[in-house]
């Protein structure tokens, strides 16, 4: 079942006998109501000055993928946005997220305003390339913007992923940032 744009309700169960602690047969229906859908809230405009400010600064940021099953995981990562608009993640070549990109290709990555989480810039977007991070350059540019170092731990496979942003959502003081 998938929500439409127009809103409704959908049914399930349809009568199916469940018992209940009496021992008797009880029919069991649910009934689903999602409202209509609102896109006015999500932009595929530009992103604006005021979030052009805020994505640039090293702010705590989560991201979001979905598994092939459709169950969706989110952890925090870092993140740069690039001159040409793209977002940049760095992520261990064994992470399941990463095996959640290259089989689903679509990413969510929320950035909150380190001295203020009222105010946050919501993106969702695709990916368009994942290669292995040679030398682990990107991953120290990630860590020197984060911790003003290069990243410690030099073990370990990383894969460098550009995330092209598709839509954005802005919240502050109270209201959507304006597009």
């Amino acid at each position: 079942m998938s929500a439409v744009s127009g809103g409704g309700w959908s049914s399930v169960g349809g009568g199916q006998g469940c018992h209940t602690r009496g021992g008797r047969k009880a029919s069991v229906v649910l009934i689903i109501v999602w409202p209509a859908r609102d896109d006015r809230s999500i932009s595929d405009e530009p992103l604006p000055d005021a979030a052009l400010a805020i994505l640039p600064k090293p702010n705590p940021a989560v991201m979001a993928t979905v598994t092939p099953k459709g169950r969706p995981v989110s952890v925090a990562t870092w993140y740069l946005i690039e001159e040409h608009g793209r977002l940049m993640l760095c992520m261990n070549a064994d992470r399941a997220r990463l095996k959640h990109l290259q089989s689903n290709g679509y990413v969510a990555l929320t950035v909150l305003v380190a001295d203020d989480f009222g105010t946050h810039i919501s993106l969702q977007g695709h990916v368009v390339s994942i290669k292995s991070d040679e030398g682990l350059a990107d991953m120290d540019r990630l860590s020197r913007h984060f911790l003003g170092r290069d990243y410690p731990a030099k073990d370990s496979p990383l894969v460098t992923v550009h995330v092209a942003i598709d839509r954005w959502f802005g919240w502050s003081g109270g209201r959507p940032l304006q597009y």
